[in-house]
């Protein structure tokens, strides 16, 4: 409901002509600036657009995604201790409330 709403409001404030809205009409952008060494400067550029990626480039295979499915299937009469497949070389995600793995209790 609530983004239902925000959708509304910026399709109002697109279609006014207020001049500090006019950036919503514009496509979305970053710019990313490097002040270094050559050497250095490729280095932090490089970082820079790994860390950039992972918010253009959607992971369907989340933690929180991967705990949503887990609990999903627990409501729909799945076993409690159904396996989720493993994230990234990570083990199957706790849902809430568990102990984290190798901590002390």
């Amino acid at each position: 409901m609530k983004l239902l709403f925000f959708c509304h409001q910026e399709e109002e404030l697109r279609q006014s002509n207020e001049g500090k809205y006019n950036h919503l009409n514009e496509d979305l952008h970053v710019l990313i600036e490097v002040f270094a060494p050559p050497a250095e400067a490729y280095a932090r550029m490089g970082h820079a657009l790994e860390e950039i990626k992972k918010f253009l480039i959607p992971d369907y295979n989340d933690e929180i995604r991967q705990a949503q499915l887990q609990e999903l299937t627990f409501l729909n009469g799945g076993s409690e201790d159904a396996k989720v497949p493993s994230v990234r070389g990570k083990s199957a995600v706790r849902a809430r409330g568990t102990p984290v793995p190798g901590l002390p209790r």
